[in-house]
């Protein structure tokens, strides 16, 4: 059984120490036949005034209703 793993970057700088050890945390694991999947919070783009869930809240915006799902895989 091919092992999932989600990786969730949440550094607000794209290029970080933490990205790139992601990237290498991502590349052993993909090589191990991992199916690897990941997600950057600098790659995104919202309002960080969140003002919470509620019949009175606005609509979640595009790219947080687009990462609702799992991103494709590091590795193809």
């Amino acid at each position: 059984m091919t092992k999932r793993v989600f990786v969730w970057v949440a550094h607000p700088k794209a290029g970080s120490l933490c990205a790139a050890m992601t990237d290498s945390y991502g590349d052993g694991l993909a090589q191990s036949g991992a199916d690897v999947r990941r997600m950057d919070l600098a790659d995104m783009s919202f309002d960080l005034n969140f003002e919470g869930y509620g019949p009175d809240s606005p609509p979640l915006e595009a790219d947080l209703l687009g990462r609702r799902t799992l991103p494709g895989p590091i590795i193809s």
